[in-house]
């Protein structure tokens, strides 16, 4: 059992039947689009996965609650700008497909619900007929109209080579102090590189022996140490490129990162 079914199991016990259980099916971050780690196939197949083990837990946990209706229900965002191409690789899909395999996988009954849509609760029934996404209208204007964005960071002077040194170590300095506050114990090795300078942030362990490479731009970097930007917002939305070797997530080095800053 994980964590979400002991807590279904509960609710459960709790209170008996549902109506309608909400539950997400997206994994919104950058793995596996940002991992460089990963050749193109590998990172489809890893894309594939990803969905498939998120839809497949919405099923087992609703498998336990046995609502009447399940409502696949997550944040869903595309990417723009010079980073549009990693958009077939990120770990989330349309609520249009989640909804089409859960009913091709089990015997849920499954709706889809898009703006303007209510769902009645007493009949069980919406309000209109929903309308399904159009993945033809949606890749051209990603293609055509989003891939031409330009982000703020990309519109800053480039920083000076020692005032961006200068501020790294600083951060460093008080990441130190941060880590030791908060207890966080990460045993990955993490480099950053940015610029045409890489930094070394943690040592790591030997016997975990993973190697974390983050990859930025110089001006983004600037940002994010002086409190303009922030790291974890810049690695959600696949600004920041990652090399993993061997592919061992430790969820304390990406929740490091986001204390180092001045």
């Amino acid at each position: 059992n994980t964590p979400d079914t002991v807590a279904c199991e509960e609710l459960k016990s709790k209170f008996g039947t549902f109506d309608l259980a909400m539950i997400n099916y997206n994994s919104a971050g950058p793995y596996p689009a940002c991992y460089s780690n990963f050749s193109t196939q590998n990172k489809i197949k890893e894309h594939k996965r990803v969905l498939n083990r998120n839809i497949n837990h919405l099923i087992s946990c609703c498998n336990i609650l046995k609502p009447k209706v399940i409502l696949p229900f997550a944040g869903a965002y595309v990417l723009g700008g010079k980073e549009w191409r990693k958009n077939k690789f990120l770990g989330t899909t349309t609520i249009d497909k989640c909804a089409s395999l859960i009913k091709e996988i089990s015997d849920h009954k499954v709706i889809a619900m898009g703006e303007n849509n209510i769902f009645d609760l007493k009949t069980l029934k919406m309000n209109s007929e929903y309308k399904p996404i159009n993945e033809i209208e949606m890749e051209d204007y990603i293609t055509n109209i989003l891939s031409k964005i330009t982000y703020p960071y990309e519109l800053d002077s480039l920083p000076k080579i020692n005032t961006l040194e200068n501020a790294i170590n600083k951060s460093l300095k008080e990441l130190k102090k941060r880590v030791q506050k908060y207890k966080i114990n990460v045993k990955s090795k993490i480099i950053l590189k940015t610029g045409k300078k890489s930094f070394i942030i943690n040592e790591g362990k030997p016997e975990f022996n993973t190697e974390l490479i983050f990859s930025l731009d110089e001006r983004l970097m600037m940002r994010i140490l002086e409190r303009k930007s922030q790291w974890n917002s810049a690695e959600i939305g696949c600004h920041i490129n990652i090399f993993r070797s061997p592919n061992n997530y430790e969820i304390d080095a990406h929740t490091m990162m986001q204390f180092f800053h001045l």
